[in-house]
């Protein structure tokens, strides 16, 4: 099965990450909107070329990551808080690796690196 991927669209479902074949993508800012299976954001190109509108793509995506992981919950084992983590650093991880602008992927390296 062949599937393909709109560029401008991202959809973060329950830790999975699928290419969303929806409508065109936002005007000026992106747009991040719930859905019954998960969230869908859609940015134009131009919003990944500066750090500063590339940084509010990836907060976004953090927002989008952390819902369907569930990352927020506080009241939980530390087996589960794990496991949401987890979650969370993969979701996101593909998401940015899907959409596969250099700014935004350059920017989640650093988010991510781990000194020591």
């Amino acid at each position: 099965m062949t599937r393909t991927f709109q560029p401008l669209s991202i959809f973060v479902a329950a830790g999975l990450l699928t290419g969303a074949l929806l409508a065109a993508p936002a005007a000026n800012a992106a747009e991040l909107s719930a859905t019954n299976d998960g969230y869908v954001l859609r940015y134009s190109p131009a919003e990944l070329a500066s750090s500063a509108d590339a940084e509010n793509v990836y907060r976004k995506l953090k927002f989008a990551a952390r819902q369907v992981c569930d990352s927020t919950a506080t009241l939980r084992s530390l087996t589960e808080r794990i496991k949401s983590e987890r979650c969370y650093e993969k979701v996101l991880a593909s998401v940015v690796q899907q959409i596969d602008q250099p700014m935004l992927s350059s920017l989640h390296a650093a988010k991510t690196s781990k000194v020591g």
